[in-house]
């Protein structure tokens, strides 16, 4: 993945690289979202229009059951990642 340094402005500005705005259409007068995300900054374009008409059928063809199978199967894999817990320490009796 290619990066791009910007600077920001006093007024917390940045200027998003003409390549980016054209790859991703990016156009005066829209909007995006910034995320924190894990520690990144992270701009996501809000599509232009109505947010309810936009996100209708987005899961369409998902049952409710795949989708808690889904969320599992990510849980179980970031499970995975974390190092195993620590036992308790003993107690000492007086």
């Amino acid at each position: 993945m290619a990066g791009n340094t910007v600077t920001v402005s006093e007024k917390g500005a940045i200027v998003i690289p003409k390549e980016i705005r054209e790859r991703y259409g990016i156009c005066p007068g829209d909007k995006v979202h910034v995320l924190d995300w894990g520690g990144q900054i992270t701009l996501v374009k809000i599509p232009p229009g109505d947010p309810i008409e936009w996100g209708y059928g987005l899961l369409k063809g998902w049952t409710a059951q795949e989708l808690l199978e889904e969320k599992h199967r990510e849980r179980d894999e970031e499970e995975r990642d974390l190092p195993p817990p620590r036992s308790p320490e003993p107690k000492t009796v007086p």
